[in-house]
């Protein structure tokens, strides 16, 4: 599965990263500085010029070291080189939010939903179905889906004894609850056909961003659209 490999995952990842260093920046009382200042003095050279300029991972860190003075070699290093157990959140913990699991999707995730035209069900059966041609298009790595030993190109012919609907199994999710009796699901593989047990039983669950109560979320500033460009500072050229 692509959620074991992290196939395209350096991207959210590398975003994720770099919150983390944004949150880090403006640690100095009063100071108004973020990741902003480093774009702007890393890219901000040689301005109308198309052509070529290569950098090396010291000045990478030279140039953040200039905004902000910081450990920045060993705390690239440590999130670029070093396996973790989970995604790297300290950003979002650091803006004063956290992940919380509901049993409620948000807007986005409908929306992703229906652009994909998928039914994504990652974060509780551990898979996502293509709504159009029953196909399981990702299984989550150690997922209950994956578990149970399904695999991503199999077609779902029917949950539960009755024929796919997204909708359906939905809602046989957000039924599902201890005692609960596990889902059945027919799957085409080729011409193979098997009814395949899925042990699950935690109900619907969606991720969202939750603020932490009682403190001033840095999040949201991060966020916030700027309302013009950030101005020249004509310092840390490189």
């Amino acid at each position: 599965p692509t959620s074991w490999n992290l196939s395209k995952d350096h991207y959210p990842e590398g975003q994720l990263i770099g919150l983390e260093a944004d949150t880090r920046i403006p640690e100095r009382p009063g100071d108004r500085l973020s990741l902003d200042d480093f774009a702007h003095s890393f890219f901000g050279v040689n301005d109308g010029d198309w052509g070529q300029l290569t950098y090396t991972f010291a000045d990478v860190v030279a140039t953040l070291e200039k905004v902000e003075p910081y450990d920045w070699a060993k705390f690239l290093r440590t999130r670029l080189d070093e396996n973790a157990a989970g995604a790297p959140l300290a950003g979002i913990k650091r803006g004063v939010y956290e992940l919380v699991l509901t049993d409620t999707a948000s807007e986005f995730y409908k929306d992703n939903e229906v652009r994909r035209k998928i039914v994504d069900l990652s974060f509780s059966l551990g898979l996502a179905i293509d709504v159009k041609l029953s196909k399981i298009t990702s299984v989550q790595w150690e997922g209950p889906a994956f578990k149970a030993g399904v695999a991503p190109g199999g077609e779902v012919i029917a949950v539960n004894g009755v024929s796919f609907d997204a909708d359906k199994l939905k809602a046989l999710v957000k039924a599902s609850g201890e005692g609960q009796a596990p889902l059945e699901v027919l799957i085409k593989q080729d011409d193979t056909y098997r009814t395949i047990r899925i042990d699950y039983h935690g109900g619907a669950r969606y991720p969202h961003l939750g603020p932490i109560k009682g403190v001033a979320a840095r999040l949201d500033d991060i966020l916030a659209p700027r309302k013009e460009p950030v101005p020249p500072r004509g310092r840390n050229k490189r």
